[in-house]
């Protein structure tokens, strides 16, 4: 039984990495926050259209994660967010 021991905290050590290593779906939600775009003013302006405010946005931002990792994009995006973070750090205007 200690065998299995170091193996179940090699799988929590995994997931705890994956977990704090930013997906698309991630991604994706900062930026749209970044430009005002947050889950509460989509359903508002979906109400006052008179359209359904579900959302879906969690889902969404799930299966967003899992094409990312499975396309092997996520640290490509991560990159690509780091240096837009360096830029606009080192602007003047």
């Amino acid at each position: 039984m200690s065998t299995n021991e170091p193996e179940s905290e090699n799988s929590g050590d995994r997931s705890a990495a994956d977990a704090e290593s930013p997906g698309l779906g991630d991604l994706a939600e900062a930026f749209f926050k970044s430009l005002g775009i947050t889950e509460d003013r989509y359903q508002a302006v979906k109400v006052t259209l008179h359209l359904d405010p579900k959302c879906n946005c969690a889902d969404r931002k799930r299966w967003l994660n899992e094409v990312g990792a499975q396309l092997g994009v996520s640290s490509v995006v991560v990159k690509m967010a780091q240096w837009m973070d360096r830029r606009k750090g080192g602007r003047s205007r």
